[in-house]
Order: C-alpha cells, then sequence, then structure tokens
C-alpha cells in the first residue's frame, strides 16, 4: 500500500498543534512522514522527521472580496520557500510525494490508485477562484491563464516535481496574488503539466464557517470524499474521520 510514497506537511511554528492532534491522519498511511517548516519558524515534533527550509514570509496582503477586505499573510518569500521546500522533497528518494499543509490530509490510510496510475498530472484541490484580481492577461498572467488555484493536498510525482522544480526560473509572480495556490499553479502552467482536481476531494473551511461542517460531512459519508482542506481543529477532523468509516460500512 502507497509503496514509494513519502508523505510532507508543510507548516510553521504556529501550527504545530494541529500536526501533534492530527497525527493519525498523516502516520496511517505508512509512508515515511517529513514536517517541513522554514529555518525562522521551525517545528520539532516528537516521532516525526522535521526539516527546514526557506523563510517564513511575514508580509500582508490585503484584497477585496465580496466587497469586504481579506488579508492574505503571503508573498514572494513564501513562494520562495514554497520552492525550496519542494526541492528539498527531491533529496529523498521516493517517486511520489503527497504535500499537506497543517490543515489538509487525506481520511484514507490507501492512497487511492488512480494518482499513481495518471503520474503525469499534477494533483490537487484545483478550485475555482473567480476574484476580480484573477483575470487573465491581469498582473502579468496569460491571456488562456485559468482563473483557478491549486490549494493543498499535492499529489505529485517525481518527474512532475521535477519539472516543476526546473521552470521556477521562468515564473514571475503575480504581485496582485503572490500566494502559494496560485504561484503552484503557474509552476504548472509553465512547465506544460496539467493540473487535476483530485475526484474524491473536499474544499470549505469549516474553522471560519462552521455552518460548512454538515454538507462537508454529507459529503464525505454519502460520497466518500477523502482529501480535506481545509479543517485545524479535532472538532472538525473528527466528525470527518467517522463519516468517512459511515462510509465505508456503507460499502461493505
Amino acid at each position: 500500500m502507497n509503496s514509494n510514497t513519502r508523505v510532507s506537511i508543510h507548516c510553521y511554528q504556529g501550527d504545530a498543534h494541529q500536526i501533534v492532534a492530527a497525527r493519525e491522519l498523516y502516520l496511517h498511511h505508512g509512508c515515511p512522514v517529513t514536517v517541513i517548516s522554514p529555518v525562522d519558524s521551525p517545528v520539532t515534533i516528537d516521532g516525526f522527521e522535521c526539516r527546514q527550509a526557506g523563510q517564513r514570509d511575514g508580509s500582508v496582503t490585503w484584497i477585496e472580496v465580496d466587497g469586504g477586505q481579506r488579508v492574505v499573510t503571503a508573498g514572494p518569500i513564501a513562494n520562495q520557500r514554497q520552492l525550496e521546500q519542494m526541492k528539498l522533497l527531491l533529496t529523498y528518494p521516493e517517486q511520489f510525494f503527497l504535500m499537506n499543509d497543517a490543515d489538509s490530509f487525506c481520511l484514507s490510510p490507501e492512497i487511492p490508485r488512480y494518482l499513481y496510475e495518471s503520474s503525469q498530472f499534477a494533483w490537487c484541490n484545483f478550485v475555482e477562484d473567480p476574484l476580480a484580481v484573477n483575470t487573465p492577461g491581469y498582473a502579468g498572467y496569460p491571456e488562456d491563464f485559468p482563473r483557478r488555484a491549486m490549494q493543498p493536498p499535492y499529489f505529485l510525482s517525481r518527474g512532475v516535481l521535477e519539472t516543476m522544480v526546473g521552470v521556477a526560473s521562468q515564473v514571475k509572480p503575480n504581485p496582485v496574488m503572490p500566494w502559494i495556490d496560485h504561484f503552484m499553479l503557474q509552476l504548472a502552467y509553465t512547465a506544460n503539466i496539467e493540473p487535476r482536481h483530485f475526484q474524491d476531494s473536499v474544499a470549505s473551511d469549516v474553522d471560519r464557517y462552521p455552518e460548512n461542517l454538515e454538507p462537508t460531512l454529507d459529503l464525505i459519508r454519502t460520497w466518500g470524499k477523502v482529501f480535506v482542506h481545509s479543517s485545524k481543529s479535532p472538532t472538525t477532523w473528527r466528525p470527518m474521520i467517522e463519516a468517512y468509516q459511515q462510509f465505508l460500512r456503507g460499502q461493505k
């Protein structure tokens, strides 16, 4: 099960408690797990291999969303950190990488087989992003650039990861949206690698918006959704584990 695969968790010190609480969701794949954090915000957790690469980005970006403002603490330093951490993964021998943030995970111990069988794609939570600033041709994006975002988890083969890292010098991050989920899309686009949406994922902020939890649980227990982003607390991910067990019981 999940042979030749490494699981990574990309985080900073403020996320450490989330990883400690949800460790079962990363260890249950039976794969080597690496916690990767910035050198200036290192995370050390007993039972995990912990490495550091890149710098934490403390910059602040404001954007308009639905008539209000949203703050996003990410920028060019965060993109460079993502690149350095992807390079770090390539120092390992595995051929496949399941890359999580501290608020993403896969509920199924067995990583779905279709990901290994279609390893030429960049698998992710490939979500719509209709922000006004996310317009093809805006701020240097090509005219055919998709109005979407690549959110974690990511499942990348070594070949895809190497190719995305290899084109990084050709990518100029969008100064209006200098965030990792857009930077990852720029890397894939420049590398001529097709991003693919997981067939069995759910992307919903269930901690900031508790009303999203029950619809998310329904998708898990009814359809067996396993790739989750985002859940930051046991009060949200524990019900997800039970919902997935309900799905499995219904399949017997």
